[in-house]
Formats: C-alpha cells, sequence, structure tokens
C-alpha cells in the first residue's frame, strides 16, 4: 500500500470500526461530524473521539481534522496570548488506514497588538508527536520549566544524535545543555524537589531511552501508566474508564519509523516533530486531511503523555476542495503533465496557450488541482474576531491577493504556503514534487510544492511557497 499519496493498491469500504486500546476494547461515543470542538485537560492519557461522515451535505469527499496544542487566552495580548504548545499526537484512523501527518497553517495577527496579518508563524508539514521542544514541567499546571518534553528531534528518545544539542533539567534541578549522544538523567526530578519528582519506580520518561527501556524490559519509546478517555456524548465531556496504558514509541525523523503500541505502521506512527519555543505559534492550526469514500466513522486517537497537557481538536464534514484558481485550468505544468525543474520555467507559462512559453522552449500543459484553503475562517479555532485588531483569519503570503474578489475570508482558489494540495478534490491524490503555475485574476503565480520534514525530505502535498 502507498501511504504517502494515499492513491494506488487502496481499498475504501463501508467498514467502520475503532482503534483498540492494547487490553481495552470499546470505544468513544460517535458525533456527527462538524458537530464541535473537542478539548482534552483532564490529564495524561490518551483520548478518543470519533465522528460520523454521513453526517454531512456528502458523504464522499476531503475531511479536514484541525488540531490544537497550544492553549491561547483570548483576553491576553504578546508574549501571554499562548502557552507553550505541550506535545501531543494525534492519530485519525478511516476504514484501516491510519495517519498522524499535519500542516501547521496558523498566520495573521497572534495577540491584540495588531500584527501584519500577512506573517506565517506555522512551520509547515509535521507528523507523529507535535508541539515545543521544551514544555511544562513534570508536575501538572505549574509553573513552566525546563524541559517537559524529553524528546529529541531526530532519535525521539531521551538520547541526541550528533548533531543536536538540547536544555533540560538534571537531577539537581538545574539547566545543562548536551551536545551529542549523552546519558540522560537517571530518575525523573525535574526541579530541585519532590514536587517535581516520579517515584523511583515509575520512570516513564526514562524508558524513551532504549539502553534503559532494554534494563527494565520496557518497549522502547513507551510512556506508562496514563488515563483512557473516551467522549461521552450525554455529559459533554470526556469520561475516564481505565488507567494502565500505553502510548509510543516515539522514534523521530531521522530514524527509522516503526509500528505504534498497538502494532499499527503508517506515516507518523513513530515520528517527533518538535519546534523552539520562541515561537509557540509554530505547530498552532495543525490541519490534516481524511479521503473519505461512502461515510463512514472517522476514529481519532489522541495521546497526551506529558503532564499539564491541553488538546483541542475538531472533524469537519467531507467536502469537494476548492480548486486552484477557483476555476478549472489554472493550474500550468509541463507538455508531458509532470512539474516543471525550477520557477523560472514555471513562471513563464502561457495558460492562452501553454505549448508556447512566454520564453523560453519548455512546453506546458493546462490542468486543475485542489486545494485545502487552510486560511477560511472555519478553520481557525482560536484568535479570531474576539481581538479588535483585524477580523479576518490570516493573510496570504503574497499581500497582492489580500483582495475580497479573491475571497479574503474563504480563500477558494488563492494557494497559499503551507496548504494541503491534491491532484482530485476529495484529498486521495497528493500533488507531485515540484513547481507548478497558477493563474489567479490574470496574473501567473508559482507554486513550489515539497515542503521539508524535519529531516529535510520533501514532501508531496503540501505547499512550499508561492511567489509571484
Amino acid at each position: 500500500m502507498t501511504i504517502q499519496g494515499m492513491s494506488q493498491g487502496m481499498a475504501f469500504t463501508n467498514m467502520s470500526y475503532y482503534i483498540q486500546d492494547t487490553g481495552y476494547p470499546g470505544g468513544p461515543d460517535v458525533e456527527e461530524c462538524g458537530a464541535g470542538i473537542y478539548d482534552g485537560t483532564q490529564g495524561t492519557g490518551i483520548y478518543r473521539t470519533a465522528f460520523n461522515m454521513d453526517a454531512g451535505a456528502t458523504t464522499t469527499g476531503a475531511a479536514i481534522i484541525v488540531f490544537e496544542v497550544g492553549n491561547v487566552y483570548e483576553g491576553a495580548a504578546g508574549s501571554n496570548a499562548v502557552d507553550y504548545a505541550q506535545p501531543d499526537k494525534l492519530t485519525w484512523e478511516y476504514n484501516g488506514v491510519f495517519n498522524s501527518e499535519y500542516s501547521a497553517v496558523h498566520m495573521g495577527d497572534t495577540d491584540d497588538s495588531g500584527s501584519n496579518p500577512d506573517v506565517m508563524h506555522g512551520i509547515g508539514y509535521m507528523r507523529g508527536m507535535i508541539g515545543s521542544e521544551v514544555a511544562a514541567s513534570k508536575n501538572a499546571y505549574s509553573a513552566w520549566s525546563s524541559p517537559g518534553a524529553p524528546l529529541s528531534q531526530v532519535t525521539g528518545s531521551r538520547l541526541l544524535s550528533g548533531s543536536e544539542s538540547l536544555t533540560w533539567n538534571n537531577t539537581a534541578g538545574s539547566s545543562t545543555t548536551y551536545s551529542g549522544a549523552t546519558t540522560p538523567d537517571n530518575d525523573d526530578l525535574f526541579g530541585s524537589t519532590a514536587q517535581y519528582a516520579i517515584t523511583a519506580d515509575d520512570k516513564e520518561y526514562e524508558y524513551l531511552d532504549i539502553t534503559q527501556a532494554a534494563a527494565a524490559g520496557i518497549t522502547h519509546g513507551t510512556f506508562k501508566d496514563l488515563d483512557r478517555y473516551l467522549w461521552d456524548s450525554g455529559a459533554g465531556t470526556y469520561a475516564s474508564v481505565s488507567t494502565g496504558n500505553y502510548a509510543g514509541v516515539y522514534t523521530g525523523h531521522d530514524q527509522e519509523e516503526t509500528a505504534d503500541i498497538n502494532g499499527n505502521s503508517f506515516v507518523g506512527s513513530s515520528a517527533v516533530t518538535l519546534h523552539e519555543n520562541d515561537n509557540p505559534y509554530a505547530s498552532r492550526q495543525a490541519m490534516m486531511v481524511v479521503p473519505v469514500v461512502g461515510g463512514g466513522i472517522i476514529d481519532i486517537h489522541v495521546e497526551a503523555a506529558l503532564h499539564g497537557t491541553w488538546h483541542r481538536h475538531m472533524c469537519l464534514c467531507p467536502i469537494k476542495l476548492p480548486k486552484w484558481g477557483n476555476a478549472d485550468n489554472k493550474t500550468g505544468y509541463q507538455a508531458d503533465e509532470s512539474p516543471y525543474d525550477n520557477a523560472t520555467d514555471a513562471s513563464r507559462h502561457n495558460f492562452s496557450d501553454p505549448s508556447s512559453p512566454t520564453s523560453g522552449a519548455i512546453a506546458g500543459s493546462n490542468t486543475t488541482f485542489y486545494h485545502v484553503n487552510s486560511q477560511d475562517r472555519q478553520y481557525r479555532q482560536q484568535g479570531i474576531a474576539s481581538w479588535s485588531g483585524t477580523a479576518r483569519s490570516g493573510g496570504h503570503v503574497i499581500s497582492a491577493l489580500n483582495v475580497d474578489s479573491a475571497g479574503s475570508t474563504e480563500w477558494k482558489g488563492v494557494v497559499n504556503r503551507f496548504d494541503w494540495v491534491f491532484t482530485d478534490n476529495g484529498g486521495v491524490t497528493r500533488v507531485p514534487v515540484g513547481f507548478y503555475a497558477i493563474d489567479i485574476g490574470g496574473t501567473v503565480y508559482v507554486v513550489e510544492v515539497g515542503d521539508t520534514n524535519t529531516a529535510g525530505i520533501a514532501q508531496a502535498g503540501v505547499v512550499k511557497d508561492v511567489t509571484a
């Protein structure tokens, strides 16, 4: 099965079943798609929701999930407007297909200071466990300290690769920077007092280190003793139903991805995508796309394994994605239907007569591609009209495209940086890496597809940049 493009060798059925947490069968109450926003704040654990894809206007199309791991205080301004993004992980499952890939697309005002709406704060493509590199202490709701997330971006464990440098508290409570592979703390003290400690025989964070995990007879990368929370529709909240669950494994972007704790292998099954703390908005508005065929159930499984966690998600009903340029044949590529090799050739695409470029000798062809119009305010969970600044959900990396005629509230057809892009309107086949032309209002812009992951590998289906 081809997972990256999710377009070859895949069979969809109307069967609907749940991710089974090992040893704990059963699932959450099923809500209608688009029914609301779901916050998880009860504590460390596995959170489960499920959404009925038969409840919308169509049962076949792209269902959009938006995931947040950094809580915003709408009444605050500046640096106080957002907590550090405590790392969490969302995996969706639909008809036996699992995935944990996102594109973080938050742009525009981040507080009440009237900041430039055309600034992209999101970091684009992510997978697996996402959030800030340094977050809360191990004591829930305590003051922030370094770090609550002892996860290496590369290895996914407490051990660093030779190219990494990460600061965390040692057992004495001081901050020490390690460069290269190191031995992590030999206990779970995160501060100078027992307030930050977990009992000596309960070292779940230490099991992120493969050596210590093996010595303890524990699977490398697993967190332990997590609660299990299932969505209760009647109560309108999550109900804690059991303890003793596991999450993980987390191996990082530069390591071969392995199966998760339930034995499922998929893109994002063990990856870690963390960002520096200086931009707490970097992983906000993390958007996912589920190709839905014939309705059924999307099951969502959130791993919130770090103390002090906060996460939020919503799952919208299937839609037909908008076309590039909001019309047919507004996308340009080479005559052989492959992407252009560079931005210069793409910028010479002649939509009136694609076989005759405006200059040069690279003949083109017109086609129709589709995108997730990420700056549509329906996808913005936090920070929209409640602030006194601009009421727009966000801007565009090319400010000239911020005009009402282009759809400044919905942005249909106006492809932006980090948008998900597809060759079909159902979100099944991702646009290959390369350069393309787009016609917006008679002006040709260049869309580069292939935003990179933290290992520097270009990803099909995610816009890296848009240039005039």
